[in-house]
């Protein structure tokens, strides 16, 4: 999917960088200066694992860095809770894709949506999650 200088397609078979842990078939996201890969679902445990996370986030002019992975951390009452990807949508908002990884935590009780979204000239990608409580009671000091 393509429009408004965003470009969301599949990374291909050796287009992750020397140093990236990203696989064909990742979502690659691009603009005309940034390029990202999120991990995609698939079989075996470690790919699994990879699941939703920016593996990838470098200048389209240099294709290498140093990053392992990206992914977002819900705390409840000061303790870490446990995530697990649900899916990963592609949608337009505008003219311009943006991709989402949508988590819920294991208890059921949180759900969390993170876009990422580029734009042309610009040299940052923008984050934007959402937490959402699902359980009917509750829950308090949640923090990202």
């Amino acid at each position: 999917m393509a429009g408004g200088g965003v470009r969301i397609g599949w990374l291909a078979l050796d287009g992750g960088s020397g140093t990236s842990t990203a696989e064909g078939r990742d979502f690659l996201v691009e603009s005309d200066r940034l390029r990202l890969v999120i991990g995609n679902d698939g079989g075996g445990i470690e790919r699994h694992q990879r699941f939703g996370r920016l593996l990838e986030l470098s200048a389209r002019q240099e294709p290498q860095d140093e990053l392992v992975q990206l992914g977002t951390v819900v705390y409840v009452a000061g303790s870490p809770l446990p995530l697990r990807v649900v899916g990963i949508d592609v949608v337009r908002d505008g003219e311009r894709p943006v991709l989402t990884v949508q988590e819920v935590s294991r208890d059921g009780r949180l759900q969390l949506r993170t876009q990422y979204r580029l734009a042309p000239g610009q040299d940052y990608v923008e984050l934007v999650s959402t937490v959402t409580n699902v359980s009917g009671t509750p829950v308090a000091a949640v923090q990202l």
